[in-house]
Formats: C-alpha cells, structure tokens, sequence
C-alpha cells in the first residue's frame, strides 16, 4: 500500500518536473529547481525499488 503511493508521488512529481521545465528558461532559479526535484525523484526511486526488492526489511532501515 505504502508503495502504491510512493508510486502515485512520483508520478505526481515527474509531471511537476516537466512543467517546470517548460518555465526553465524564463527564471534563472528554474534550474536549480529541476535539480531539487530530480533529486527527490531518485531519492523517492531508489526507496520504491528498495521496498519492493527487500520487503523484509523494517522501513527505518530503508528510509536512511
């Protein structure tokens, strides 16, 4: 269930991510926006596919 909506988040940030590209051009903090939000995406990644590998393991451990 957690997983479902981490998936969701993504989903939701990766759109998010697009349309701020679109705008990047139009204000120089733009890219260090996208930069931020890339790196959520990855975090937010890398914990999904660590819960789906690893099930087993207590979310604390995975959170870190």
């Amino acid at each position: 269930m957690i997983t479902a909506a981490m998936h969701r988040a993504r989903s939701i940030l990766t759109a998010a991510r697009t349309e701020i590209a679109q705008i990047a051009d139009q204000d120089d903090a733009i890219p260090w926006t996208l930069l931020d939000v890339d790196r959520v995406i990855t975090d937010l990644t890398n914990q999904i596919e660590a819960e789906e590998t690893h099930p087993e393991w207590p979310r604390s451990l995975i959170s870190q």
